[in-house]
């Protein structure tokens, strides 16, 4: 009986052991991932900040180039990178879900989908003018 007890007892032990093994590589797999993506979205913004760049080169040595078309770009990209960075702060707070993170996330996110808001309704806005531009 006493070696059962004991058994059972390392059993537990053993099962414990591999269950905090179990979440603390979940954590370290989820902050690797979410860090991952935020580099994304980072990437994306650059991308696109240097592509609205080239753009204007463009422009500049003498190609045509509708400014409305660089401003449509740039914004298709920003809106793109703040999806990525909301994704990102969401899956850091599902891991380390206090008060404080998230707060920080609600805001975070309210700031982020108001600036995709008006983003989105400029580049509507955009895409208007080109196609009254491109009629002209």
């Amino acid at each position: 009986m006493t070696e059962e007890l004991f058994t059972m007892a390392a059993n537990e032990s053993e099962h414990s052991l591999f269950l905090e093994t179990l979440v603390s590589n979940s954590q370290e797999f989820a902050h690797l991932l979410s860090t991952l993506i935020g580099y994304i979205g980072l990437g994306v913004m650059i991308f696109g900040i240097l592509y609205s760049l080239l753009l204007l080169a463009k422009e500049a040595f003498g190609k045509k180039v509708v400014m409305g078309e660089v401003r449509l770009s740039l914004g298709h990209y920003l809106v793109l990178a703040l999806e990525f960075l909301v994704a990102k702060d969401i899956l850091e707070s599902i891991f380390d879900p206090n008060l404080t993170t998230l707060l920080e996330l609600l805001l975070i996110v309210i700031i982020r989908t108001i600036l995709t808001y008006f983003l989105n309704k400029e580049l509507k806005e955009v895409k208007q003018e080109i196609k009254e531009e491109k009629r002209k």
